[in-house]
């Protein structure tokens, strides 16, 4: 390898030196001494370190074959101590992608003008100007898009601020500016707020808890005891409820018993309080070929005083008239701004983002949390949101992993034409799980369904070295060579092409490991999961699956 790369080099150096001279300029000598030499010098040291390692294998292969039984033993215990490792991995659906971009939803108290609004909006983008790494800051007072939809809401008290921080940021950058904005708006005065982030997948938010029930108070009381209960685990931020305080509504009840008293018919008193209050159209004005409509109601100084509202005549008893006070109250109550329905069943939505990553471990003390809330009868609280999504997406891709082993298996088998040799190379899946355990670990990368993906595509390479050995080692023993030395034979023999092999994925797969810019980390997970597995089940391949064959095959 190391002669090989060399002529290339001197070739490349005369191609240089002739190109150099053209051009009047040498510097193709240059080159070739500034370049040529570090490569040759790397290759070189690689070439007698793999060498001496060739040189190595044939006794430590015999050694771990004449103590084959402890080298499986060992290779075991390395898989229960990954096994019991695997608690420590956070869980999660997708990583959290920085774009460098994040919205904070902020909500006044009601009432709240919207100049009001205004002026604290703008203060809080100065404050915001001020961070280091922000670049530029926008708002929006007065009305904010209704989900994903162009529908707008439109009330005084509500506004945006958009961040745009500056390309030197990563991730850490972004998640350290959202936690001192938080600081800032911690200090306004009876303001509500969230964070979102704009996503390549419309996925649902990280954290939602449904209380379901048909009584609007009783929905709200156990909504905001939920709040309470989600505010003390440390993880959860930005909790917020669709049961949200609403506009003040006057509702007039009638009392039925003494309508019959005085004689007075419902819906008589109903339409008088109508026309009333909204008005009725008596005619309508005719302009040439335009029609205007002509609405009688009352004085708007009577309709907008609720304190009127009770000496308003809504009918006649023998020809004296009949107040509403007389027959009825006015009660001043705050109803909902809005009714959310799930599957046809009144709904509160609790929702909420993670401060962290763990989403598994999130969901486990939220649902702890959901069983200290006493419901009461046809009321229920669950958990929803990306927890939900969680255990679809790991069950479906569980499935396909299964799926692909087996489909794996029966490919060797209908190869080998034996059902014992593929269960024999199977083996180095457990030997890549170890290493995917420990490369998550290391590096603190989540499970996520990236990951996941990457065990797949797992599935179907780290089954190539053990092949490449167990095949020729069949060979070798057709040919008569006893079973323990075709085994030392095999491994010595095709030991380059598993190694180039593996070396080749992993240069290959170090770039999307360690690259940054957009994505970044999703591609990281999937490339960290097949390089570690595959480097832990190459090492362990040349060892473990030998003695796994001697173990299992028993003839001679």
């Amino acid at each position: 390898m190391a002669r090989l790369l060399s002529r290339v080099l001197r070739a490349v150096g005369r191609v240089l030196v002739r190109f150099g001279k053209l051009a009047g300029r040498p510097i193709g000598r240059g080159l070739r001494l500034v370049l040529g030499r570090p490569i040759f010098f790397i290759v070189n040291q690689f070439d007698r370190m793999m060498g001496r390692f060739y040189a190595w294998y044939p006794g430590a292969a015999r050694w771990s074959l004449e103590r084959r039984r402890r080298v499986i033993l060992a290779a075991a215990g390395a898989l229960a101590v990954a096994v019991l490792l695997t608690p420590l991995l956070n869980v999660e659906l997708i990583p959290p992608v920085s774009q460098g971009e994040f919205t904070f939803n902020l909500r006044f108290p009601e009432g709240t003008s919207l100049a009001s609004t205004d002026r604290a909006v703008s203060a809080i983008e100065k404050q915001t100007m001020t961070l280091p790494a922000v670049e530029t800051v926008f708002s929006n007072s007065g009305s904010t898009l209704l989900g994903q939809s162009t529908a707008r809401v439109k009330e005084e008290n509500i506004a945006q601020v958009s961040v745009t921080l500056n390309r030197r940021g990563g991730a850490k950058t972004e998640e350290a500016t959202v936690e001192r904005m938080r600081r800032v708006l911690d200090q306004v005065p009876a303001l509500s707020y969230d964070v979102t982030r704009p996503s390549y997948f419309s996925f649902r938010t990280p954290i939602e808890v449904e209380v379901a029930g048909y009584d609007i108070a009783t929905l709200r009381t156990l909504s905001s005891e939920v709040e309470q209960r989600l505010s003390r685990i440390p993880l959860i931020k930005d909790i917020r409820s669709t049961m949200k305080a609403g506009n003040p509504e006057v509702h007039i009840v009638l009392d039925r018993q003494r309508m019959a008293s005085l004689n007075v018919d419902p819906a008589q008193a109903f339409a008088a309080l109508t026309n009333a209050v909204r008005g009725n159209v008596a005619t309508k004005f005719r302009r040439e070929e335009d029609k205007i409509d002509v609405l009688v109601r009352n004085s708007e100084e009577v309709r907008r005083s609720v304190a009127e509202l009770p000496n308003l005549v809504i009918g006649q008893s023998d020809g004296t008239p009949i107040p509403l006070s007389s027959i009825g109250k006015i009660v001043t109550e705050e109803g909902p701004a809005e009714i959310t329905r799930v599957s046809q069943q009144r709904t509160a939505i609790v929702t909420a983002n993670l401060s962290g990553h763990d989403l598994a471990g999130a969901a486990s003390e939220i649902r702890n949390a959901l069983r200290t809330v006493s419901m009461p009868e046809d009321f229920s609280a669950s958990l929803s949101g990306q927890s939900n999504e969680l255990s679809v997406s790991f069950r479906s891709l569980r499935f396909a992993l299964l799926l692909a082993v087996f489909l794996v298996y029966l490919v060797m088998a209908s190869q080998f034409e034996s059902f014992l040799h593929p269960f024999v190379i199977m083996f180095t899946l457990p030997l890549a799980a170890i290493g995917v355990v420990f490369a998550l670990l290391v590096t603190g990368t989540s499970v996520s369904v990236m990951v996941l993906i990457g065990v797949i595509i797992l599935a179907g390479i780290v089954v190539n070295n053990a092949i490449v050995l167990i095949d020729y080692a069949n060979q070798l023993r057709q040919r008569g060579t006893p079973k323990l030395e075709a085994l030392v034979q095999a491994g010595s023999v095709r030991m380059r092409p598993i190694l180039m092999t593996t070396v080749t994925t992993v240069l290959g797969l170090i770039p999307m490991a360690v690259a940054g810019g957009e994505g970044a980390e999703l591609r990281a997970p999937l490339a960290i999961t097949v390089i570690g597995g595959l480097v832990f089940a190459t090492a362990l391949t040349l060892f473990v699956i030998p003695a796994v064959y001697a173990v299992i095959d028993r003839k001679d």
